[in-house]
């Protein structure tokens, strides 16, 4: 079994019913250990004007290899940002540390991924 932290952000008018939808996908592809919940926080990186995210930290136990678990995750966002036909990310899913390797330094030095990270609760 391995370990992943994924953080889950979206900016769309339903943020937090996507970014919640996005969870429970994320629970089918192994157990959820840990889980911020729901926060806003304000857009990083972004050109002026970008609407607000709704971010969630979540930690899964999963028996998936990290290309597979990428995928699946990849292939679900995709979904969403054509169903959703806003302007804005309708969900976005990384995988930031896989079994303790870091696979996204700016993801991981983030104001939202600390954040996350400081309400990680134990499931």
């Amino acid at each position: 079994m391995s370990t992943a932290t994924l953080c889950i952000g979206a900016n769309v008018a339903d943020k937090e019913e996507q970014v919640a939808k996005a969870c429970r996908f994320v629970a089918t592809l192994g157990t959820v250990v840990a889980d911020s919940g729901c926060f806003p926080t304000p857009p990083e990186g972004c050109p002026a004007g970008t609407e607000p995210y709704a971010n969630r930290v979540v930690v899964l136990r999963t028996g998936l290899e990290h290309s597979r678990l990428r995928a699946l995750t990849k292939e679900y966002q995709d979904r969403c940002r054509e169903a959703s036909g806003e302007a804005g990310v309708a969900i976005d899913i990384d995988i930031v540390v896989f079994d303790d390797l870091v696979l996204r330094p700016a993801d991981a030095a983030s104001g939202y991924f600390r954040a996350g990270m400081a309400a990680l609760r134990q499931i």
